[in-house]
């Protein structure tokens, strides 16, 4: 002891001089205590006098000092002093069951050494007796844990006093500091290091004040019980595995730092509260399963927090109005056995957790239970497969500035509240994670990032709001849940409405809402092929798809409650499973492209589709877009390819859309398709009526039908179910250039106006198209066509067809007017054996039917005539077994141009007729036109102007010409042929006086005329009389209307040929055109008793023979190859034989005065090539003879030609002429009887226009003219 107080050479030792100090200090404020110094030298009790320096056991006032180096002092006694002074080495040990207290002074323990409260199986106390009690030095204090683990306690005799355990001073061992009854200051460490039990520090209301170390170690356990720990600079360890500092009974620490090492932790118990605290790198703070941490302020984590929930319910509670959790550490929240046993909650509904910038917040468990707000910084993961993550949040919401994620497999649920992630990132990375919305949970801005098969779903309810959904990530609705969208939803992903057993909905839940970017959003069929639906939350809200993002797959795009704008693309895709588009008065405006693909259908809803800058396409085979429940496209383009197919479904309207090239538009079966304004067909259109009637309707004043495309017509099972019809009688289609309308069925029902511009053509066999307008009519400025065995029927109305062609072509094909049809100009054209016909009534008004073309008024009809019609082809009333009429329908009916129209006789030979509706009207065969048959032609109730041909060509079966007052005016040729008769039955204009004027009257047959008893006695007309059985007779009493024909007027022209005989009643004179035909006999006057033939002008052409008294020309030419049997005076006509050259025979004598001329023609002088008179009697010559030489005549000098012959001759020519300059003629009388002519000059032709000059031109000029030179 000595020796510890001075140095050798006499200086005081250090321990001497500090406690000489000391002495001095306290000697003037507690003189009242005894310095008790432990002088044994060795260990002991506290309790013998002995052992202290001052004969006394200190207890009490006292100041003991035990600082010999090397003494432990048992305390055996309860000991209470008022400082303690224990050098190094030296030990004091409060024996079990006492006490030991520092009680009055300034309570300063100075401990070096070590002291010991061995509590063991009694509770044993170290005392806090004074206000203040310090324990200071490099000592230790240690407590003993004894049988209970707490038998060593460091107590306090008032609850206001104050331990400190200063800088360097360790407290240590399992027990207490402090029972609810003191205060401490720690600025050493205070060590849990007992495995036997832990260390509790339970202090008053004033908690702890540690700027030292607070720590746990060897597998120990460091409790902080129930009161506040300012800890601002301090530290809280944990060191080695099994070793912890807990909290709990409410122990709060406010601030510094938590380190745990070596698997140590840092945990609450049952309850706690950290303040403020930093958790260092590697370190691990927990609440234990079962507790609550309440969390205050800013808490710096750069370690591992976590919510150690597995059997119980275990929170952190936010527990100020900010708590930040800071760092790059991580809180990490435990499943349990529930999966939900670790939450974050709150105290207060209005308090908000920041999770801030490079903190993570990990696990299954809740982050806020519907109690607190959140901001994130960092990161937020979900990252357990024993169940999710759940944010449950108050009215304050969140705010995600960093990132929400959900990886390994698990879920992150946002439940229920606003979540404001516009500078922040929501993120599931890994097969089976996801990020969910529920119970309402809104999700404003920021981005939506999925990888490796994670997704983001909507769990039950959720809204999103302005996100981004970035490339590559999916979002999802699942089965059954209802998704709110709000404002512009970037997607460059693909989002996924996943209905599958239930209804599943994205809700428009905002005045407009954009889904943009590249992305998709998928709408899965489920086991309804409806279960997903875009629906709205309002009527007046809008969708907009924008460009390059995509809606497809099946389900519904609205459900009447939304209006749509799409700029990009919306597809069906599921075969089988349509996708619906329902808008309501919103309607719909496609900018982009409106799919069905893959075989599947696209149907649009209900409402108006403005498609004006759109393409509606269906793409691949059973692809289809419908229009259904009245939907209304208007403008943009159809395309169809690969067998996909536009169409109607039940009702829909078109409105001035364009159908692209090679596409296709139906009206399916039994639907309405409503048309408007102006639609462009390139493709081809379909009106599919099958089992029902099925229509396209005009909508609007005009429709017009454009491009080169077809709409065809299906004939259906009925032949008549497509049908083209009008909501609106006062509406009008227009077919344009070069579009096609094609098939069966009905263009018009009685209720609509056409205007034709490019081809509508029937082109089913049996199964006809009608044209039904009203009194809109219809205007053919294109071609109407039948083809293929077709039939045409144009019904009931008005068709303009001035511009236009009506077509039948091949066998079979016909176009056919019906229930009154009136067809007013234009051109009729068949080929190919199809023909335009009445199929029971109709109106032909100024139409022109082309050459080789038919037009027939069939079995049973009745076909009104108006105006001119141009016949260029062959026009029939094809009367059988029903009379059959064309009737007059204008005052004026003109049937002009070289075609014919035939009269079919029918069963009873007068099947057909041509008819009139007045008795004023009038009709004209014109020029070239041919009218033949049989039947009637009038029924007493018209007037007829023939300037043509009407035939009579049916043998044993009359043509029957009844005009009324109106008269028959011929001016052409009325012909009855061979076993025919024609009968005018009354009022022929060309009769009267016994005279027949104009017109010709061709009788190869029988001609009946409405003529009086004397017949025609003059005729000023052209009669042939063909074939040995014609005959002309009067209508009345079938006698012979030429019985008293006597004169053939300048005007007339009378011929028989091939047979027919003719004897006049007596005399006859001609002025005019006689004409007798190989084998006819012209005899005037009865045998027997023949009278004289006379001519003062004209022509007689006897190619047969002519018999009479004599035969007198007074002017005019006799010509021929016949012979005349009677004696021929000229006395002032020409007689020319043949008709080229030819020989003329006059049985009987020849006499020509000085007025008449004997007109030859010469070819050259081989026999027949000139002519010859060959007389059998006398001939007594005068007058002239006339020499013409025929074009390319090849004559010689010196050629001879005989060209009269008879039985001789007075008398001689008075004068010789013809019409060479190179070659003249001189004639001589040879043997008394001929006449021969010598030719003189070159052997050379002669020109044909060449003529001699003199006396005679005029004669040899018309001679030339009559006979055809």
């Amino acid at each position: 002891m000595k020796g510890m107080l001075r140095k050798r050479g006499g200086a005081l030792s250090p321990v001497l001089f500090l406690l000489l100090f000391w002495l001095w200090i306290i000697s003037g404020q507690a003189a009242a205590a005894t310095n008790a110094t432990w002088s044994l030298g060795g260990d002991g009790v506290w309790n013998n006098p002995a052992y202290w320096d001052i004969g006394m056991v200190p207890n009490g006032k006292y100041n003991a000092f035990i600082i010999d180096g090397t003494s432990t002092v048992t305390s055996n006694i309860n000991v209470a002093v008022e400082n303690l002074t224990l050098a190094s080495g030296n030990g004091l040990i409060v024996q079990d069951g006492t006490s030991f207290s520092i009680s009055g002074g300034t309570g300063i323990v100075t401990n070096d050494g070590t002291i010991r409260i061995a509590g063991n199986g009694t509770d044993t106390r170290f005392y806090v007796g004074s206000p203040n009690v310090t324990l200071t030095g490099f000592g230790t204090l240690i407590l003993d844990p004894g049988n209970s683990a707490q038998r060593s306690r460091i107590g306090s005799t008032n609850i206001n006093y104050v331990l400190t355990n200063d800088t360097n001073h360790t407290i240590m061992g399992a027990g207490y500091i402090g029972e609810g009854n003191m205060g401490l200051v720690n600025r050493g460490t205070i060590v849990a290091n007992n495995t036997a039990g832990p260390l509790y520090i339970f202090l008053n209301a004033a908690g702890a004040v540690n700027e030292g170390t607070l720590k746990a170690t060897g597998g120990a356990g460091l409790h902080l019980v129930g009161r506040t720990f300012d800890n601002a600079t301090g530290l809280i360890l944990a060191d080695g595995a099994d070793s912890y500092v807990g909290l709990r009974e409410g122990a709060e620490v406010k601030g510094g730092t938590f380190t745990t090492t070596n698997g140590g932790v840092i945990a609450t118990l049952n309850s706690g509260t950290i303040d403020g605290i930093t958790l260092s790198s590697g370190s691990s703070f927990q609440g234990w399963d079962g507790t609550n941490t309440y969390l205050r302020k800013t808490i710096t984590n750069s370690g591992t927090m976590t919510i150690a929930g597995n059997g119980i319910d275990t929170r952190f509670y936010v527990n100020s109005a900010d708590v930040i959790l800071t760092g790059a550490g991580k809180l990490v929240l435990n499943p349990g056995n529930s999966a939900q046993r670790s939450r974050i909650s709150s105290t207060n509904s209005n308090y908000v957790l920041t999770n801030d910038t490079n903190h993570t917040i990990m696990g299954a468990g809740y982050i806020g239970e519907g109690n607190m707000g959140l901001v994130n910084r960092g990161t937020i993961v979900a990252n357990s497969t024993a169940g999710p993550l759940y944010i449950l949040l108050s009215a304050v919401d969140a705010v995600n500035e960093g990132t929400l994620k959900a990886t390994d497999g698990a879920g992150l649920h946002l439940v229920g509240r606003a979540f404001d992630n516009a500078t922040g990132l929501i993120l599931a990375d890994g097969a089976g994670s996801y990020v969910g919305l529920r119970e309402g949970a809104e999700v404003e801005g920021g981005t939506f990032t999925t990888t490796n098969g994670g997704v983001i779903a909507t769990l039950n309810s959720g809204t999103i709001d302005g996100i981004a959904l970035s490339s590559g990530s999916s979002f999802q609705g699942w089965d059954g849940t209802n998704t709110y969208l709000q404002n512009t939803l970037t997607n460059s992903g693909t989002m996924t409405i996943v209905g599958n057993g239930s209804d599943t909905r994205f809700y428009v839940d905002s005045a407009g809402v954009t889904l943009t970017g590249s992305g998709t959003l998928v709408m899965n069929p489920g086991n309804s092929a409806q279960r997903s639906r875009i629906s709205s939350t309002n009527g007046n809200f809008v969708l907009t798809n924008d460009t390059d993002h995509t809606i497809l797959g099946s389900g519904w795009v609205g459900e009447n409650n939304m209006g749509l704008v799409n700029k990009g693309t919306i597809a069906a895709t599921n075969a089988g499973a349509p996708l619906y588009i329902d808008v309501n008065s919103r309607d719909a405006v496609n900018e982009g492209t409106f799919k069905a693909t893959a075989g599947a259908g696209l149907h649009l809803m209900n409402g108006y589709f403005d498609n004006t800058k759109g393409l509606i396409l269906a793409e691949g085979s059973g692809s289809y877009v419908g229009l259904v429940d009245g939907a209304m496209v208007k403008g943009g383009t159809f395309t169809t390819t690969g067998g996909g197919v536009i169409a109607t479904l039940n009702s829909g309207t078109i409105d001035g859309i364009a159908l692209s090239s090679g596409s296709s538009f139906q009206g399916s079966d039994g639907t309405n398709t409503y048309l408007r304004n102006t639609l462009t067909n390139s493709g081809t259109m379909t009106i599919a009526g099958n089992g029902s009637n099925t229509l396209f309707t005009l909508n609007s004043a005009s429709v017009t039908l454009t491009g080169s495309g077809t709409l065809v017509m299906n004939p259906g099972n009925s032949a008549q179910r497509s049908r083209i019809s009008s909501s609106d009688g006062n509406f009008v289609l227009t077919n344009d250039t070069d579009h096609t309308i094609q098939g069966s069925g009905w263009i018009g029902q009685n209720n609509m106006g056409i205007v034709n511009k490019g081809t509508i053509a029937a082109t089913n066999a049996g199964a006809p198209l009608y044209i039904d307008v009203n009194s809109r009519d219809a205007v053919n400025e294109g071609t109407f066509k039948a083809t293929a065995g077709a039939g045409l029927h144009l019904m009931n109305g008005y068709f303009d067809n001035t511009k236009g062609l009506i077509l039948a072509e091949g066998s079979g094909s016909y176009v056919g007017l019906v229930d009154g049809a009136m067809v007013k100009g234009g051109t009729f054209t068949t080929t190919g054996g199809g023909v335009i016909a009445t199929l029971n009534s109709g109106t032909i008004d100024g139409i022109a039917l082309s050459s080789g073309s038919s037009f027939q008024g069939s079995d049973g009809t009745n076909t009104y005539l108006r105006n001119t019609l141009t016949n260029s082809g062959t026009m029939t009333i094809a009367g059988n077994g029903s009379d059959t009429l064309f009737t007059l329908n204008s005052a004026s009916v003109t049937l002009t141009g070289s075609g014919t129209l035939v009269m079919n006789p029918g069963n009873t030979a007068q099947r057909s007729r041509i008819s009139s509706s007045d008795g004023n009207f009038v009709l004209t065969n014109d020029t070239d036109h041919t009218i033949q048959g049989s039947g009637w032609i009038g029924q007493n109730n018209m007037g007829v102007v023939n300037k043509g041909t009407i035939v009579a060509n049916n043998a044993g079966a009359s043509l029957y010409i009844n005009p009324n007052a109106k008269l028959l005016d011929n001016r052409g040729t009325l012909r009855a042929e061979s076993g025919a008769t024609l009968a005018v039955l009354d009022g022929l204009k060309n009769y009267g006086s016994s005279t027949l004027t104009g017109g010709t009257y061709y009788a190869a047959g029988t001609i009946k005329l409405p003529i009086a008893t004397a017949g025609i006695v003059t005729n000023a007309a052209t009669i042939v009389m063909d074939g040995p059985t014609s005959a002309v007779l009067r209508y009345a009493d079938n006698t012979d209307a030429l019985k008293g024909f006597a004169t053939n007027a300048a005007a007339g022209d009378f011929t028989i040929k091939n047979g027919r005989d003719f004897t006049t009643a007596g005399a006859f004179s001609n002025a005019g055109q006689m004409s007798f035909g190989t084998g006819s006999d012209f005899q005037v006057g009865a045998a027997g008793s023949l009278q004289d033939y006379t001519q003062s002008a004209g022509i007689t052409t006897v190619d047969g023979t002519l018999s009479a008294s004599s035969v007198a020309i007074n002017g005019g030419i006799l010509k021929g190859t016949g012979s005349i049997t009677a004696s021929v005076i000229n006395s002032g006509g020409t007689v020319a034989p043949g008709n080229s050259p030819g020989t003329l025979t006059i049985h009987g004598s020849y006499e020509q005065s000085e007025y008449g001329t004997l007109a030859i023609q010469l070819l050259n002088s081989g026999p027949g090539n000139y002519s010859l008179l060959d007389v059998n009697g006398s001939a007594s010559l005068g007058g002239a003879l006339a020499i013409y030489v025929l074009s390319n005549a090849m004559i010689s000098d010196g050629d001879t030609f005989t060209v009269l012959t008879s039985s001789g001759i007075l008398g001689d020519f008075a004068s010789i002429s013809d019409n060479s300059a190179f070659i003249d003629f001189t004639w001589s009388i040879y043997d008394g009887k001929d006449v021969i002519l010598t030719a003189h000059g070159n052997a050379v032709p002669i020109p044909a226009a060449f003529w001699f000059l003199g006396s005679g031109i005029v004669a040899v000029l018309g001679i030339r003219k009559r006979m055809g030179c």
